[in-house]
């Protein structure tokens, strides 16, 4: 959606697509994710104005992700490993996720 309108009118008419990040991360700007996984669809926001001690996550609907993605979160071992996975490739392998 967002690549449709970008450039469709000027700058400020332009809309922002925001998450409201769980966990207490306050609302994000969906572009300003620190790491995103297609085929999990975990998407890794910081927020170090609320907590520099946590990273917030936000998981894409199963049903919207591809087979690979779905047949891993099907398996309650693979959630643990899904979500280190995700803060690894953000380079915050050390803080918490918030709850």
């Amino acid at each position: 959606l967002e690549r449709h309108v970008r450039g469709a009118t000027a700058g400020f008419n332009t809309p922002i697509f925001v998450n409201d990040v769980p966990g207490g991360g306050g609302k994000r700007d969906v572009h300003s994710y620190d790491y995103y996984n297609e085929t999990t669809g975990v998407s890794v926001y910081r927020s170090p104005n609320v907590d520099e001690e946590k990273a917030y996550l936000y998981y894409d609907p199963i049903d919207q992700l591809p087979e690979e993605g779905q047949q891993r979160w099907g398996d309650e071992s693979e959630h643990q490993a899904i979500i280190d996975e995700a803060l690894k490739g953000a380079g915050l392998s050390d803080l918490e996720p918030a709850r």
